[in-house]
């Protein structure tokens, strides 16, 4: 009888220690995050936005901040925001980013962008089903669940490596919103609700990229402290010159503007979703090439952690969620 009972006791508790993802499946949900969003972006802000969050993706965290910090600046001071001289004139009233990004605003050439930065008409076509599936996605599902992910994940013991490639992924995720900012979204739900109603998605707006900023910067700078890569701290500041002479390229060719690129305009949606494709392939590949590295035991794979009756319904979906 005491056998048994001890028997049951000792299974439970190992049960209960095994519902815990192998480190290859912990990393699926960066996979699809980082690939998703690529497509998403390429399908609702055009094959342009897609390209340049290809290129940017892996050197962002500064260029993110940087705009979120803005939006911030301009919605406490009750401001829609639209980007274009707007934002170099932020740049310049700050004395470190002017000394950084002196140049910007005279290599802000009209050739990169179709509409120079000016004020987008929102009866003229320019607000669309898919920019507004676009907008929601990045600005309000998901610093929601990667916040999740994170509370999920900040106290793991496994790679370090795991926080990098999120934070980059969620970088991934952020990079349109600091490009295209939908300024005339704003304009045209206030037309339509009021200017409450323009306030409330400037507010959600900068809220959200805010909290994808502060999200990725966190991600990798838990990955430097808990030993990603080791006590060679020179790489940081290796990286982060080369981040703001990469930032500096960013703000040039693709500076925050209320425009719409290509999306929706003739083959724009098709050409979107194939740069969204090829883009995903690559801001995919750190975290995609980290997952066939690892290995799959201990834990379980996808299919079996969704079973576990123990884990959490929210645990769960982070596992899984892009």
């Amino acid at each position: 009888m005491n056998d048994t009972s001890t028997l049951t006791f000792h299974n439970g508790t190992s049960d209960d220690a095994a519902c815990i993802l192998s480190p290859r499946a912990a990393l699926l949900s960066t996979v699809l995050t980082t690939f998703a969003s690529s497509i998403i972006s390429g399908v609702s802000s055009g094959h342009f936005v897609a390209f340049y969050t290809a290129w940017i993706c892996w050197l962002a965290s500064l260029r993110i901040v940087i705009v979120a910090v803005w939006q911030i600046y301009e919605a406490v001071r009750l401001r829609p925001i639209v980007g274009g001289d707007q934002f170099f004139t932020f740049l310049e009233g700050i004395p470190v980013l002017r000394w950084l990004f002196s140049d910007a605003r005279s290599f802000n050439d009209p050739f990169f962008r179709e509409h120079s930065g000016r004020v987008m008409d929102y009866d003229q076509g320019q607000v669309t089903a898919l920019g507004w599936f676009g907008w929601v996605w990045a600005a309000c599902y998901a610093p929601v669940v990667q916040t999740l992910w994170l509370v999920k994940n900040w106290d793991s013991d496994g790679s370090p490596w795991l926080f990098i490639v999120r934070g980059l992924g969620v970088g991934v995720v952020a990079l349109p919103l600091t490009m295209d900012v939908r300024g005339r979204y704003g304009r045209a739900l206030g037309h339509r609700l009021g200017r409450f109603a323009q306030a409330a998605f400037t507010g959600l707006a900068t809220v959200g990229l805010a909290a994808l900023a502060g999200l990725s910067v966190t991600e990798l700078l838990l990955g430097v402290v808990r030993g990603a890569l080791g006590k060679h701290y020179w790489i940081v500041a290796l990286y982060f010159l080369i981040m703001v002479f990469w930032t500096k390229l960013a703000f040039v060719f693709a500076s925050p503007h209320d425009e719409p690129y290509s999306a929706g305009k003739g083959g724009g949606v098709l050409a979107g979703f194939a740069m969204g494709c090829f883009g995903g392939i690559f801001v995919a590949a750190p975290a995609f090439a980290m997952m066939m590295a690892s290995a799959d035991k201990p834990g379980l794979a996808i299919g079996g952690y969704i079973g576990c009756e123990s884990v959490a319904w929210w645990e769960k979906a982070t596992a899984i969620m892009p």
